[in-house]
Formats: C-alpha cells, sequence, structure tokens
C-alpha cells in the first residue's frame, strides 16, 4: 500500500490510514476498561464493608477486588465483547479496499509484493488490538498496587487471559477476512461473516430438533449446543475449567490450528482474487454451488420437521401426512435456491437457472429428515461395543435425593459436568448389557402402547438414566436409558454397577470433596445444617456435621444397592457450604447438600442414636392430634372419564369418588383396645421429601393422602404429610376409604 520498500514503514503508513480504528480501540481498552475499573475499585467503601460483614469485612474487600479485576483485566465476558468488535473493526478496516474497484486497481499498481501488503495490513490490524489491551492492563495493575489490592490479581493470570483473548481475537479476525474474500461489497461481507459464525450452532439446533423429535434414546450434551469449528464455541470451552472432561489446553491448540487454518485459507484466496469481484456477491464464482447446498438442504429439513411438528400438535402424525411434508419441503427447496441464485447473480431473471440443483437440495434435506424419522444409521439404539469403550459414566436420574454436584471449591456443576470429571466405570461390559437389555424392553413396551393394548403394571416399571461412553478414540457418546428396574437381569446389572466404587465414587459429590475443610471454610450461620425424621428437626454444629458426614462416607462405600431395595428413609440431612473462598477462584455463593440416611447405614444410624438424634423416644401416636386421610380413587375416576369420553372429570362430578376419614385419639375410658388412631398412627411414615423411588424399590403407597397434625400447632402449623407403605395399608382404612 506504499511505494517504499521497508517493512516498518509500511506498516507506519498502514496505521496511518487506520486512525479511527486505533481511535476505537483506544477508546474502549484504555478509556471505558480503565475508567470503569477505577471507579469499580474506588466505589469499595470500607465502612460499608464492616458494617455487613464485621471481622470478614478485609477479606470480603479482597474478594470482590478480585471479581472486579478478573473482570476488567481478565478473560471476562466484558472483554470477550471488546476483543469481538476489535477483530470486526481490524479485518474491515484493513480489507475493505478490496470492495472498491478504484482502490483495488490503485493498490494493485503499487510495486509492492501482493503478499507483503497482506502482511502488512495483517500486522497492523494486531498491533491496533494488543497495544490498547496491553497498556490498558498495566493501567489496571497500576491501580490495584495504588489501592492497596496488588495481591488479588497476577500478571501471570493477565498473561494467560491475553493469550486466550488473542487466540479468540485471530480466530475471529480471520473469519471477517475470509469472508470479505468470499464476497465482493461490504453487506455481502457482514452476512457472510454472519453466516459462518452461526451456521454450526444452527446445524446443531436442527439436529437437536430432529433428535428430540424422533428418537428415543440420543440424549444431547449441554456441550451439544457449542460449536466446535469456531472460535465462539473453542474459547467457551478453554474458559471452562471443566470443559467436559478434557483439558482447556487442548482446546487452546484447537484454536491456534483453527487460526492457522483459516489464516492459510485467506491468505490463498487473497493471492487468486481478482480485481473484477470488487462490487459482486460472490468473489469466487465456484463457491455459489457448494453453498447454495450447504444453506439449502437444512432451510429443506427444517421445512419438514416444523411441518410435522404442527401436524402432530393438531393432530397424531400419520402415514398419509408424509405427502404432505414431501410436497411442501419441495417447494422449500425451489423458494430458497431461487433466492440465493438471485442474490449470487444479482439478476431476478437468473434466480431461476441450475434448476436441478432445486432437487438436489429436496432429495438430500428429505433424506435427512426421514433418515431421523427412521433410524436409518440405527443412530438411536446404538450401544456401542465394549471393546471400544474406555470408561463409562453411568448417572440415574433421581437415584438420590442430590440438590447439587460441586467440584473441590464447591462450585455448582451439572450432574453430567460431574460425572464426566469424577466417574470412571471401566467395567463397560456391564453398562453394554444393560444398555442393551433395557433398549429392548422398553421398545417392547412402546410397540404394546402403540398397540394400545398397554395397562399400568408396576413390574414393568422403567426409570431414566443418562449414560455417557468415552469412546477410546475421544469421542462422548451419551444416551439415555430407560432401565427396567424390577426386571431380574435388569437388577443384577444394576447391583453390580452401583455398588462399585467406581459408581459410588462418581456419583456421590460427598465423596470427592474435602467435606472437613469446606465446612471449616463456612460460616455457621452460612452452614445451615440439620438432621430431620420428617416430624423433627436437630440443629447441628460445623464439628457434628463433620462427623455425620464421615460416618455417611464409610456407609456409601458398604451400603449396596440390593440392600437399599428393601429400605426407606430414616432422616435427611441437610446443609450449605459457601463457594469460593479461595482467592484463586471468582464464583462465590452456595451450595446447598441433602444427604439421605438409611436404617442400614450402621455408622450414622449408631452416631445419630449416640448423640439422641435419631428420636427413637418419640411415637406419632402420642405427639398427633389429628390424622386426615383422602382417597382420590384417581383410577376410578380416569374410568369414568374414558366412559364419558373426556380427558378427565369436572370438579363436581370428581367429588362423588373421593373419600375423606377423619381420625383423633381417644379418651382412656372409651378405650377398647382398637384404637384405630393409633393403628394408623403405627404405620405411617413422616416424609417431607418425594416419594418416587428410581430403583423401584420399597416405597410409598401415593394413592393416600395422609396430613398428620400435631399438638404442638407451633412447630408443625400446617401439618405433616406422611405415607403408608406399599401393602401395609391397615384393611379398616381400606374399607372406610372405599367407594
Amino acid at each position: 500500500m506504499t511505494l517504499r520498500s521497508s517493512s516498518w514503514v509500511d506498516l507506519t503508513e498502514n496505521n496511518k490510514r487506520r486512525l479511527w480504528q486505533w481511535c476505537v480501540s483506544l477508546f474502549l481498552f484504555i478509556l471505558c476498561n480503565t475508567v470503569i475499573f477505577l471507579v469499580l475499585i474506588m466505589s469499595m467503601d470500607e465502612a460499608r464493608y464492616v458494617a455487613d460483614f464485621g471481622s470478614r469485612a478485609e477479606e470480603m474487600m479482597m474478594r470482590d477486588a478480585r471479581g472486579y479485576a478478573v473482570s476488567m483485566l481478565g478473560a471476562s465476558g466484558f472483554r470477550i465483547v471488546m476483543t469481538t468488535i476489535m477483530a470486526v473493526l481490524a479485518a474491515f478496516g484493513g480489507y475493505s479496499y478490496l470492495n472498491d474497484r478504484i482502490k483495488l486497481d490503485f493498490y494493485g499498481s503499487v510495486p509492492q509484493k501482493k503478499s507483503n501488503r497482506f502482511s502488512t495490513i495483517w500486522i497492523s490490524g494486531l498491533l491496533i488490538y494488543s497495544g490498547p489491551y496491553i497498556f490498558s492492563t498495566l493501567l489496571g495493575f497500576a491501580i490495584l498496587n495504588a489501592t492497596g489490592y496488588g495481591a488479588v490479581y497476577t500478571m501471570e493470570e493477565a498473561l494467560i487471559a491475553f493469550c486466550q483473548l488473542l487466540l479468540y481475537f485471530l480466530g475471529v479476525y480471520h473469519l471477517y477476512m475470509l469472508a470479505m474474500m468470499l464476497t465482493g461489497t461490504a453487506f455481502a461481507g457482514g452476512c457472510a461473516f454472519l453466516v459462518l459464525s452461526l451456521y454450526e450452532p444452527a446445524v446443531r439446533a436442527l439436529i437437536s430438533m430432529l433428535k428430540s423429535a424422533f428418537y428415543r434414546y440420543s440424549y444431547i450434551l449441554d456441550s451439544f449446543y457449542i460449536p466446535v469449528v469456531s472460535p465462539y464455541g473453542l474459547l467457551i470451552n478453554i474458559l471452562n475449567p471443566r470443559s467436559y472432561g478434557r483439558s482447556p489446553a487442548l482446546y487452546a491448540g484447537a484454536l491456534a490450528v483453527f487460526d492457522l487454518a483459516v489464516f492459510i485459507l485467506v491468505f490463498i484466496l487473497y493471492m487468486n482474487r481478482k480485481s473484477e469481484a470488487a462490487g459482486k456477491t460472490l468473489a469466487f464464482k465456484s463457491t455459489a454451488v457448494p453453498l447454495k447446498l450447504l444453506i439449502g438442504i437444512p432451510v429443506v429439513t427444517f421445512t419438514g420437521i416444523t411441518v410435522a411438528e404442527v401436524l402432530d400438535r393438531s393432530r397424531e402424525l400419520t402415514v398419509s401426512d408424509m405427502g404432505l411434508i414431501i410436497f411442501v419441503c419441495i417447494i422449500a427447496s425451489i423458494v430458497t435456491c431461487v433466492i440465493i441464485q438471485g442474490i449470487f447473480e444479482l439478476d431476478i431473471k437468473a434466480a431461476f437457472k441450475r434448476k436441478g440443483q432445486w432437487f438436489v437440495c429436496a432429495l438430500a434435506g428429505l433424506f435427512i429428515f426421514f433418515g431421523y424419522k427412521y433410524d436409518l444409521l440405527n443412530i438411536d439404539r446404538y450401544v456401542p461395543a465394549a471393546g471400544n469403550v474406555e470408561s463409562v459414566v453411568f448417572i440415574p436420574n433421581g437415584y438420590e435425593d442430590l440438590y447439587t454436584w460441586m467440584d473441590d471449591e464447591h462450585d455448582n456443576m451439572s450432574a453430567e459436568e460431574f460425572g464426566l470429571t469424577h466417574m470412571f466405570i471401566t467395567d463397560v461390559q456391564d453398562v453394554c448389557d444393560l444398555h442393551r437389555l433395557s433398549v429392548a424392553k422398553y421398545d417392547e413396551l412402546v410397540k404394546v402402547i402403540d398397540d394400545y393394548r398397554y395397562e399400568y403394571d408396576e413390574d414393568r416399571r422403567f426409570s431414566a438414566a443418562t449414560v455417557i461412553y468415552r469412546m477410546k478414540n475421544g469421542c462422548l457418546v451419551p444416551r439415555t436409558v430407560y432401565v427396567p428396574v424390577r426386571d431380574n437381569n435388569a437388577m443384577y446389572l444394576l447391583d453390580k454397577i452401583m455398588t462399585g466404587n467406581d459408581f459410588v465414587k462418581g456419583y456421590y459429590p460427598l465423596l470427592s470433596v474435602d467435606t472437613d475443610r469446606a465446612i471449616d471454610e463456612t460460616p455457621f450461620n452460612e452452614l445451615n445444617a440439620t438432621y430431620s425424621d420428617g416430624l423433627h428437626t436437630q440443629v447441628l454444629t460445623g464439628e457434628e456435621l463433620k462427623e455425620l458426614v464421615d460416618m455417611y462416607k464409610k456407609d456409601l462405600m458398604a451400603f449396596n444397592y440390593n440392600e437399599r431395595l428393601e429400605e426407606l428413609p430414616v432422616g435427611y440431612l441437610d446443609f450449605c457450604l459457601s463457594g469460593g473462598r479461595n482467592l484463586s477462584r471468582t464464583y462465590y455463593g452456595s451450595s446447598c447438600m441433602s444427604i439421605t440416611i438409611y436404617s442400614g447405614m450402621k455408622n450414622c444410624i449408631s452416631y445419630l442414636h449416640d448423640k439422641e438424634y435419631d428420636f427413637a423416644d418419640c411415637h406419632l401416636e402420642e405427639e398427633a392430634a389429628q390424622i386426615i386421610i383422602t382417597n382420590y380413587h384417581n383410577e376410578e375416576q380416569d374410568a369414568r372419564a374414558k366412559e364419558l369420553g373426556v380427558p378427565y372429570l369436572e370438579a363436581e362430578e370428581g367429588d362423588e369418588f373421593i373419600r375423606t376419614v377423619t381420625y383423633e385419639p381417644v379418651a382412656d375410658d372409651e378405650d377398647d383396645g382398637m384404637d384405630d388412631f393409633a393403628r394408623v398412627a403405627a404405620a405411617l411414615h413422616p416424609c417431607d421429601r418425594g416419594t418416587y423411588r428410581w430403583d423401584g424399590g420399597k416405597s410409598y403407597d401415593t394413592r393416600y393422602e395422609v396430613v398428620v397434625y400435631m399438638k404442638n400447632k407451633k412447630n408443625t402449623p400446617y401439618g405433616v404429610n406422611c405415607f403408608f407403605v406399599e401393602d401395609e395399608i391397615p384393611e379398616f382404612v381400606m374399607e372406610d376409604l372405599s367407594l
């Protein structure tokens, strides 16, 4: 872009032409970033912190100062947005001359190598971003040291953040350059950049729609929606310390490879770009057909799934509807191809050229649609061969009352994240066998339901689980499995899987966390540790909580799956742990945990008994004032509704099926040895949690709604929910509540 041959002179002259981009970069990083950071730091009033937190004021101020430092100096959302803006501006400002034929001819006439011109512009854009970024970071450290918070954020962390964002900047920078090389106008370049940025997430969303509509077993991890071949998705995984079981460094390397690959492609296109391409929608005509197919095929598939969803909601989808779906998809293919061709040619008459591509898009889109609908490639029911699997994550959904999963710093995680980072079941054959058995049994059940011959049978109970296979080739294969938990073969396999140390250590978060340290670091007023049997509650100290959790850990390693099947919970331990106590973390909050204790957990039961926290001396018949039991006879109501041809009975019609009985204690002089109240109270189990048993074991009978009002109304003003155990309901209760 200059007559002089010196690279330094070339770079200097180029930057002079890009003053407006330098001004934007200086404004964002030097002015906005630094001023906002200074305001945030200066806004921390020590007196307010002392008033709010007392002796912990200094700790809380350091925590907040670190949060501000990470937000304004690290790889935060704020700086990611600024990096994205500068990447787009640097690419557009540097190479926009390619869109103007007069400028393009002028620069082409300058005696300078084309490759030198490309590298000069590229380096100039890099300097426009990195110069102000580095200077604003140094100003931020100056502010931290001047205000006494220099220890909350280190130069090493800032350097790591800069390297991460530099890789991201180059990814977006090169992606926009690629969009400009493929097009010849500013508008077309912007549209191409949006397509390149959003194409993969859009295709992934389409796959998700198809799987949700037609598949039973394919499970989509949250990470599925994160694009893989994209600077945006790769940055998300780099900044995620867990990255679904993979190292963030792996994603950083992948982003570096992505940057280099796109850079090489951009350079090749730049060197082969003709000046006649300026002002045209496409710079290379050979890309027209691939682009049309890449856009048209997903549009056709999306049209098919949309029509299918609409028809299925209004009425159940039938075979005759397939003809309508095919017709609409063909129309969508023609319209899409006509529009794209018209844009490429910038001529409405040319829009109807290349009619053969209409049918290619339609056929390919319909093949994808019907491929998912009928699972032509056997993806949904696919069970990996054990020899190809490295390890497995098995997550029974709702097996335990776990409110949250957390990492070593008490930061909340999803069940899948926790499983991928902690559970490594290496005896994969049992999981594969259970998976195949479950698919076969559930397919059989669905076929019966489709033929309208199914009636509910408790022995055909299925419970959902998430299985994630780690393949030896590095891929993750997630599946939803509906386990026939009362099938003998399934029960045998479940006992082997869920009693094993690999499962236990990878499912229960308390086994992977230093709970003693976590409890010590949590102030008592935030700990909220309580043990309850459903009727009574006991507050525990931090030391008592540590001791009981230690007993619980021992019991977990010895309490097998089959033992638990025949037991009901005797109590629940609830507590919260503060998160983000370490200054190396930015998260601050709490993770609430719940522990279910069974009578077979001998260490826990012994500890509670020694402490007199097991409430063994308390008896419901002595503490209850009134027991109200209601049977809604839902099965009979459903049968009547079916006879009337309605989905459900209205309240007035349903009232005739509802039966309610109240039991109260009798006076001593009225006691004839047949105290129904005492017999009912002895058969009840208090339950302040759900009644669902994932394993299909001993559970409550939910047909009867039982509310117990206690004599001590102060502690239980609204009554206590209780349940009868299945097959243990007194006969006189069933008679009293029968129709």
